[in-house]
């Protein structure tokens, strides 16, 4: 089967890097276009292999489920890759602190606070919706404004009126999953712009421990999380205290950033 064994053998050569292919230790280089290009490679390997794959098993073929493997293999060594690559650069702010409190895993905590327009314009990509992990799970707050909607409308549940909130300045927000959740981006949106009910200040925790303080988050922000790598999530709880009635418009968690 040579159109197999060559697209094992490209795929190898993209995954592992020349210097395994040409058995010695030639410069690679590790910048973003690089590594564009080869997860380009790489996917079109394993749709390759995908198609052959259903072709030998309409004929019946005892290697299809070899093929198939192959397939699967490059697929997950992919979503690794994908996981793996660094979201674009948070920017230097102030309404953050820019080192984090804790280190879920091994890497330095990074966060930031962005405008929802620059949001949109620099991050939006990297973070699509359908990528969200944090959609199946529960969510509960110290307290909800009369007028405004139950704390699962954070996690993309049903908007009945507008979005959660607090009754008054001081309280918490907490989403739980009942399977913990491979995530390295934690995205808070805070309520849309307009008005008051700013967070004067915060506390980010995962699992239970505190990872980040929060300063200034206003209406309209977006705060951008980068846990340094996939990190096992069964809890986030956010801390609040702001003026009139802070809120939360939406969290989400990303495994990667894709780009």
């Amino acid at each position: 089967m040579p159109l197999i064994q060559g697209c094992v053998l490209a795929a190898l050569v993209v995954l592992v890097g020349p210097s395994w292919a040409c058995g010695k230790d030639e410069p690679r280089n590790d910048a973003t276009d690089a590594t564009d290009e080869g997860v380009r490679i790489v996917g079109w390997h394993a749709d390759v292999l995908e198609g052959e794959a259903k072709r030998l098993l309409a004929k019946k073929d005892p290697s299809a489920e070899l093929v198939s493997r192959a397939a699967r293999s490059l697929r997950d060594r992919l979503d690794e890759a994908k996981a793996a690559a660094p979201a674009p650069p948070l920017p230097d702010t102030g309404g953050v602190g820019g080192r984090g409190r804790g280190k879920p895993g091994q890497q330095q905590v990074k966060t930031a606070v962005v405008s929802v327009g620059e949001f949109l314009k620099t991050y939006a990509a990297a973070y699509p919706r359908e990528a969200n992990l944090a959609r199946a799970g529960r969510a509960t707050a110290s307290s909800t404004h009369s007028d405004m909607d139950e704390p699962i409308t954070a996690l993309g549940g049903v908007r009945k009126r507008d979005t959660w909130a607090m009754r008054g300045g001081k309280g918490w927000f907490l989403a739980e999953w009942p399977q913990p959740l491979s995530g390295r981006y934690v995205l808070l949106f805070n309520r849309p712009p307009g008005g008051a009910d700013a967070w004067d200040s915060g506390v980010l925790e995962i699992n239970g421990r505190s990872v980040a303080r929060i300063g200034s988050f206003t209406r309209g922000q977006v705060l951008v999380v980068d846990l340094g790598e996939p990190v096992a999530i069964k809890s986030v709880k956010v801390l609040i205290e702001g003026q009139d009635n802070p809120g939360l418009n939406g969290l989400e968690i990303h495994r990667g950033a894709r780009r």
